[in-house]
């Protein structure tokens, strides 16, 4: 499989200790949580929600994948790589929920 065969609508899961590592490196690139969440990752709000950040590191809360592509591109990492970070892919279809583990 590779990431372009996965639909743009799919909630990708990182894997725990890989994931956590991902995001570690972007926080230090981003300088804090909330430069992540807001300018790389592009979730909004007044107060950005930084838990969604630590369970998307621990792998309990899925990265739609337009989000995660970004935070690739920002790290800098090719998508040949996008899919050793990622554990399950959960896909909606038709009303119907497919999970995909890696």
């Amino acid at each position: 499989m590779k990431i372009q065969e996965i639909p743009d609508s799919a909630l990708l899961y990182l894997r725990e200790e890989s994931g956590s590592q991902l995001i570690l490196k972007a926080l230090k690139k981003a300088g804090s949580k909330r430069e992540l969440i807001k300018n790389v990752l592009l979730y909004q709000g007044k107060s950005p929600d930084v838990t969604r950040l630590n369970k998307i590191m621990q792998g309990s809360q899925g990265l739609p994948k337009f989000r995660y592509m970004r935070l690739l591109q920002f790290l800098g990492i090719s998508s040949n790589q996008a899919l050793k970070y990622i554990k399950k892919i959960k896909i909606i279809k038709n009303g119907r929920t497919f999970w995909v583990v890696i």
